[in-house]
Parts: structure tokens; C-alpha cells; sequence
């Protein structure tokens, strides 16, 4: 079976842990948690020549000026790092797409978050967004692994999601069920394009702190 396939069978069993549980118990309502048994996907993926690694900085608003972009943009902010290894690497034209709807993040149930652009992503002080430009990732031409550096992408919640940050999940209520969804146990997806072929890579989150 092939990673990504792995990756999409896994989030099926988890989605129907869930969705069992909620059809049992949708008459009364309840709390749900991300399965403790699940461990969650691998962070770091190949497809070809094209290697990623993904990660989630809990301390990302003190990295933008004490700027929290969960809560002031509502947006979930990964660190993707991506490039190329392997022979044929040199020669490869090979880009990372990052626009509105280019990568998804689904959730442990099955929900998906859509990208947004870091255009998009506009804090209004100016020392947040100065140190935002530093830190997003901006798409395009893709490199030697070894070189390449971590990059801010962007997963917009929707309405009826909220962030808690103790412990690191999407807590989210529907039909009378709070679903409390671990986001590093959740899977991105992203298209990365080499010469004329378009390939869509599934990579898991780790939780991680960045140095200043």
C-alpha cells in the first residue's frame, strides 16, 4: 500500500470510531475525544523526488509578536518544509502550490480545512505582519531538501470551530455532540507540481517549539 493510501485508511478507521460513537449516542448527546489508542500520522513524507516535513509551533504567536493567528485570524498556522532529494533532483522544475484551495487538512473525523493564502493572512500592527513575511511560506520553486527552511501555510476554521490550546484541538459541536479533535493527529494534504506532472503529497503534524 502506498503512503498516502496508508495515511487515508487510517483516517477512515478514525473517522468511523467517531462516527460510531456519535450514532449510538446521538439521542442524548456527549462528548468525544481523538481515540488516545491513535498515535497519529507520520510528519514527514516522500512522493518521488519530493520530500516534506510538517510541523505545528505551539508557540507560534510568540514567534509573531505575541500575534495569535488561530485567534485574530482564525486561521490554523503548519510549518511545512519542503524540497527535493534524490537522483534527477538537479534538473527537476518542481513547484509547491499554496494558493486559497490548493492544500486541505482533515481532521481526525473527516473534517476538512481549506488553505488560505498568505495574502490573505493581513495582521494589522506592523510588527506581527513584518515578522509574519519572515515566516510564511510563499509557494513556487522548490530546492534541495537539505536547504530548505520551515514555511507558515495557512488552514482556515470554520464557523463552527473553535481552538483549544490546551489541548491542541478543534473543539466543534454538532447535533448536540462536542467533538474535541486533536489537530496533530490530523493529516495535510498539499499538490506539488515537477515538469508537468501535479502530485498530492499526506503528511501528519508534530507538535513543536521554535526558537526565536
Amino acid at each position: 500500500m502506498r503512503p498516502h493510501s496508508r495515511c487515508f485508511a487510517a483516517l477512515a478507521l478514525v473517522g468511523a470510531l467517531f462516527a460510531g460513537a456519535c450514532t449510538s449516542s446521538k439521542a442524548k448527546g456527549g462528548d468525544f475525544n481523538t481515540p488516545r489508542a491513535f498515535d497519529g500520522f507520520p510528519a514527514d513524507e516522500s512522493v518521488g523526488i519530493v520530500q516534506a516535513e510538517a510541523r505545528f509551533y505551539v508557540n507560534h504567536a510568540e514567534l509573531l509578536g505575541g500575534y495569535d493567528l488561530i485567534e485574530s485570524e482564525r486561521v490554523i498556522p503548519v510549518a511545512l518544509r519542503v524540497g527535493l532529494r534524490g537522483a534527477g533532483m538537479n534538473e527537476a522544475q518542481a513547484r509547491l502550490l499554496t494558493e486559497d484551495g490548493d492544500m486541505r487538512m482533515y481532521l481526525p473525523d473527516g473534517t476538512v480545512l481549506v488553505s488560505r493564502a498568505y495574502g490573505k493572512v493581513e495582521p494589522r500592527r506592523e510588527k506581527p505582519r513584518n515578522a509574519l513575511y519572515g515566516l510564511a511560506h510563499k509557494g513556487g520553486s522548490l530546492t534541495n531538501f537539505d536547504n530548505a527552511t520551515y514555511g507558515l501555510v495557512f488552514f482556515a476554521l470554520a464557523k463552527n470551530c473553535e481552538y483549544d490550546e490546551e489541548s491542541r484541538s478543534i473543539v466543534r459541536v454538532e447535533n448536540g455532540v462536542k467533538r474535541t479533535l486533536d489537530i496533530t493527529k490530523s493529516v495535510c494534504s498539499f499538490k506539488v507540481t515537477v515538469g508537468e506532472n501535479s502530485s498530492t503529497l499526506f503528511i501528519g503534524l508534530k507538535a513543536d517549539r521554535r526558537a526565536k
